[in-house]
């Protein structure tokens, strides 16, 4: 996918410099990968993170 016609999330699009700076972050991680930790997630929510079927059951759910 070419990443400069990507849409911009909503709140980025409408700010020159914001969606500069995230067409910039998307060729950084398309040309390195998006390094992380597992463990990351977890320690930001404090809590163990949902699979992504709980969180998809949790979402059909609301309807």
């Amino acid at each position: 996918m070419d990443r400069a016609d990507a849409p911009l999330p909503p709140g980025v699009a409408d700010s020159a410099s914001r969606a500069s700076d995230m067409r910039a972050m998307w060729q950084v991680h398309d040309r390195h990968g998006l390094r992380g930790n597992s463990n990351v997630l977890r320690m930001l929510l404090g809590r163990h993170p949902a699979s992504f079927e709980q969180a998809a059951t949790v979402f059909a759910a609301r309807g």
